[in-house]
C-alpha cells in the first residue's frame, strides 16, 4: 500500500512537479513569462475571506498570486462590501505558479484571478470549510446559451464594471454570449466599460480578470494590448470554439530555478 502511494508520488511529479510544491519561493514577487506558460517567483498567499470576498476550493491550494493580484481582491472586495455585496473568489495560482494539472492554461504567473458571478439566492455568511468545497457556482445561461435575467442581474454587471475600472486590470475573460447579452440591452452611452471584456469559451458561471503586468517586472510578458472599441461588433461574430488540445508551453529556464529551490511537498 505504501509502495504504491510512494510510486503514485513519484509519478504525480514527474507528471507536474508544480502541482505538488506546497510553498512560495523565497525572495521578491515576480511573475515570470508569460500567463500561459510561465511561473511566479515569491507568490503571496491570499487570505481566506476579507471584506466583500470569500475564498473557495482552498483544498486545491491555488490562492497564490503577485502581490497586485492580491491587492486587487482586496480592493475589488472592499469595493463590494460599501454596497453590500460579496464575491466569491475562484483559483488564483499554484503556490509557485506554472501549469496547473487540470482546469486553467493560464493562471500561471500570479496575474490571473477566477470570480464567481454569485447571485442573491446564495447565503451571504461566512462559509464553513465544506461550504468552500461542496457550493456551486451557478451558470448565468440556460440549457440554449441565453442569458438568465433573475440571475444576471445589476449585482453582476455591477461586479464587472468595478472590475473593469481599476487600472490594473488588463482583461476580463466572460462568455461571449454574455457580452452580447450586455451589449444589446445596456444604453449606448454605458457600453464604453466593456472595452476590456472579452468574449471566451465557458466563463458562464465565473468571470477571469487578468491584470497588466507589473512595471517593475522584466522578465513577465504582456498581452497584445486590447483593440480599441467597446468589442460590441467583435462579439456579434463570436462563435463557441473548441480549442486545439496541442501540448503546453513549457515556463521559460527562469522557471526551473524557482521550482528546483527548496521543494517542499
Amino acid at each position: 500500500m505504501i509502495l504504491g502511494l510512494l510510486l503514485f508520488f513519484i509519478h504525480d511529479v514527474s507528471a507536474n512537479p508544480w502541482s505538488v510544491v506546497r510553498n512560495p519561493s523565497r525572495g521578491t514577487s515576480t511573475p515570470i513569462g508569460f500567463y500561459s506558460h510561465g511561473c511566479l517567483a515569491g507568490g503571496i498567499k491570499a487570505p481566506l475571506q476579507g471584506k466583500g470576498f470569500q475564498l473557495m476550493r482552498t483544498s486545491r491550494g491555488r490562492f497564490y498570486g503577485h502581490p497586485d493580484l492580491i491587492q486587487f481582491i482586496k480592493s475589488f472586495g472592499e469595493a463590494l462590501h460599501e454596497k453590500k455585496l460579496v464575491v466569491l473568489v475562484g483559483d488564483l495560482g499554484q503556490p509557485r505558479g506554472g501549469p496547473m494539472p487540470s482546469g486553467h492554461k493560464s493562471h500561471q504567473v500570479g496575474l490571473d484571478v477566477d470570480l464567481w458571478f454569485w447571485h442573491h439566492r446564495h447565503p451571504n455568511r461566512l462559509l464553513s470549510n465544506s461550504d468552500r468545497e461542496k457550493l456551486s457556482a451557478p451558470s448565468m445561461l440556460d440549457s440554449k446559451k441565453r442569458v438568465i435575467p433573475a440571475r444576471f442581474t445589476s449585482e453582476q454587471i455591477t461586479k464587472l464594471k468595478i472590475s473593469a475600472a481599476n487600472p490594473r486590470v488588463e482583461r476580463i475573460f466572460i462568455n461571449g454570449h454574455i457580452k452580447q447579452y450586455l451589449c444589446s440591452s445596456l444604453p449606448g452611452s454605458d457600453l464604453a466599460w466593456l472595452h476590456k471584456l472579452r468574449p471566451w469559451n465557458g466563463h458562464e458561471e465565473h468571470f477571469h480578470v487578468r491584470l497588466k503586468c507589473p512595471t517593475d517586472a522584466a522578465k513577465c510578458e504582456p498581452q497584445e494590448p486590447v483593440p480599441d472599441g467597446d468589442g460590441c461588433e467583435e462579439a456579434k461574430a463570436w462563435k463557441e470554439f473548441t480549442a486545439p488540445e496541442g501540448k503546453p508551453v513549457p515556463p521559460p529556464e527562469d522557471c526551473e530555478k524557482v521550482l528546483k529551490e527548496s521543494i517542499a511537498v
